[in-house]
């Protein structure tokens, strides 16, 4: 297949990604620096949000079932939710 985007969170790993509930409109993904970024996968690919945990970088990431809200799980054991 054809390469539809190159997604960027930040400097360093991307350590956990998420497509949205649904249709997967938006993805989520997690970065070493700790920010969180929500990206339009369905037709720009442009960062929609940048989130900072305000902790150490993401280990795992979750939409909620409709979508609405995004809680990351942190290396420092701290769930952020947004």
């Amino acid at each position: 297949g054809k390469l539809s985007f190159r997604l960027a969170n930040g400097p360093g790993e991307c350590y956990a990604i998420r497509f949205s509930p649904g249709a997967g409109q938006r993805i989520a993904g997690t970065s070493k620096s700790g920010a969180l970024c929500e990206w339009d996968a369905a037709e720009s690919g442009k960062c929609l949000r940048k989130l900072e945990t305000g902790g150490k970088f993401g280990m795992s990431l979750s939409y909620s079932p409709v979508g609405d809200l995004l809680c990351c799980g942190g290396a420092d054991g701290v769930l952020s939710l947004f």
